[in-house]
């Protein structure tokens, strides 16, 4: 009998689990990741963790996140600095997917201040490629070690259209 209560328990906090992982309030992705850039005034002057906190208590994946860099001509020694972190709920085989793309990939870009850090150095501590942890440990990495405050906000839907 207790063996029998046991495994009814276990079966129903995995069902319950299996549910925690399916969006709560968001029915529509791209209206989300637009609120981004129309409440830019709540996240402006805050760490990128505020951002990365909103995806986490909507249960919406970050499975994609890049940065964009300084051009390497303005540095005297030639570096590139991140002023940009890209984030997405698309994985990234969606965005060589044909079929996918034509509908368009949602895209976050989230401008941080100066000072930048070396996009060299930001690659060996969240994107190199040795490194195979999944897309969302790196980004919890990213949120636990808060370095960046965002200086803007702003949602691009990409894509080519027919």
């Amino acid at each position: 009998m207790r063996i029998g209560i046991m495994l009814l328990v276990f079966v129903f906090c995995g069902i319950l689990d299996g549910f925690s992982q399916v969006p709560v309030n968001v029915k529509d992705t791209t209206a989300f990741m637009r609120s981004f850039e129309i409440y830019k005034s709540v996240y402006i002057g805050k760490k990128i963790s505020a951002v990365i906190d909103v995806f986490l208590e909507k249960k919406i994946p970050i499975r994609f996140f890049e940065i964009a860099v300084t051009s390497p001509w303005i540095d005297p020694k030639g570096k590139t600095y991140v002023d940009r972190i890209v984030f997405s709920y698309s994985d990234a085989s969606d965005m060589t997917n044909p079929a996918r793309v034509s509908r368009g990939i949602d895209m976050l870009y989230v401008e941080v201040e100066k000072p930048y850090m070396d996009s060299q150095v930001f690659y060996e501590k969240y994107l190199i490629e040795e490194w195979n942890a999944p897309t969302q440990e790196k980004v919890m990495r990213l949120k636990c070690e808060n370095l960046f405050v965002i200086k803007d906000i702003y949602f691009l839907k990409t894509g080519y259209y027919n």
